[in-house]
């Protein structure tokens, strides 16, 4: 099997490990921290519950972060981290199963189950139209995005979370689709 050599300090007796000992996914009770393996198009294992904890970016310092596409998500994962995926410049599809009780997916977009939040935009999106009957877009749901030029976003959406846009620097265009009564119209009413 495939072996590598790690030297101690001293610089003698070389220590043998194989490489098939370590994961590429480096987790803690079912928690995923850290992504370690090369895989463009990552398939997340099923034994993983949570992709990071609170604020945790996961994959921004995997050895190929700049080539990752794709990431295939269990039922098995009932939390992930708002900035999980950020910085993920390549990354254009986040798909979630069909079973999992708490996202879904659409368009390589993940939504909460039930649809009324956008959660999580692929980075290499550069124009998204969020889906009629969102209610929430979601704290950093498009953060550090740095293909982002465009959004279209429904009337039907009431709250836009904490550093939904943050560092987003080509984006240039939003466009709010209101239904009546809209803001403008309620403010002329006064």
């Amino acid at each position: 099997g495939s072996e590598m050599c790690i030297r101690d300090s001293s610089g003698t007796a070389p220590r043998m490990y194989s490489l098939y000992e370590a994961s590429a996914f480096s987790e803690d009770d079912g928690m995923l921290y850290q992504y370690d393996g090369f895989d463009d198009n990552i398939v997340i294992p099923d034994n993983i519950t949570a992709i990071g904890e609170s604020g945790e970016n996961v994959f921004y310092y995997s050895c190929n972060k700049d080539s990752i596409s794709s990431i295939s998500i269990p039922a098995s994962v009932t939390y992930i981290s708002n900035v999980a995926f950020a910085g993920l410049k390549k990354l254009s599809n986040l798909s979630v199963a069909s079973g999992n009780p708490v996202y879904k997916s659409i368009d390589g977009i993940i939504y909460t189950k039930d649809g009324k939040a956008i959660y999580t935009v692929p980075n290499n999106k550069s124009s998204v139209t969020v889906k009629n009957g969102v209610t929430t877009i979601n704290n950093y749901s498009f953060y550090y995005n740095p293909n982002l030029t465009s959004v279209t976003i429904p009337g039907s959406v009431t709250s836009i979370g904490e550093g939904a846009f943050g560092d987003c620097g080509k984006l240039s265009s939003v466009c709010l689709l209101y239904t009546s009564p809209s803001p403008r119209d309620y403010a002329a009413s006064r």
